[in-house]
């Protein structure tokens, strides 16, 4: 719906932003699809949640085909209700990383973003289940 405050939308709300650029990669406007879906940093990420969640790589052109990447896999309806809740704690993550980039100036890695998408996964998919356990161990394999 386009509202989230990305530097684009600022510009086009006529809020003073000093570039409309990535933070992450510089290269292109940072605009909802590049932070959540095209960019270097969330490409990279998708692909390592792919990698963790044993899916084919995850390819998409919008935000709302992340939320329903679930409804295309051959995930039993437990594990794919686990592998949404990774989607949309994954879509937070990246949201939180530009957040301290653009207000804290912190650096980010690859690896820093997909190791808290597990802890918070796994917090959220263990302490929200109804009759669900999950192990720790477990959860980092993807098996659920």
């Amino acid at each position: 719906m386009d509202r989230i405050p990305v530097l684009t939308l600022l510009a086009k709300r006529n809020i003073a932003v000093a570039s409309l650029g990535c933070l992450a990669c510089g290269l292109l406007d940072e605009t909802t699809e590049h932070i959540f879906v095209s960019g270097g940093l969330a490409q990279s990420v998708w692909q390592a949640i792919s990698m963790w969640c044993n899916v084919p790589q995850m390819f998409a052109f919008s935000v709302r085909d992340i939320l329903d990447m679930y409804r295309y896999t051959k995930f039993s309806k437990r594990k794919a209700k686990a592998f949404h809740a990774i989607c949309s704690v994954t879509l937070w993550c990246l949201w939180k990383v530009r957040n301290e980039m653009v207000h804290d100036g912190l650096p980010v890695t690859v690896g820093t973003v997909v190791d808290n998408i597990k802890t918070l996964s796994f917090l959220w998919v263990s302490n929200r289940s109804k009759g669900l356990s999950v192990f720790w161990t477990d959860w980092v394999r993807f098996v659920v």
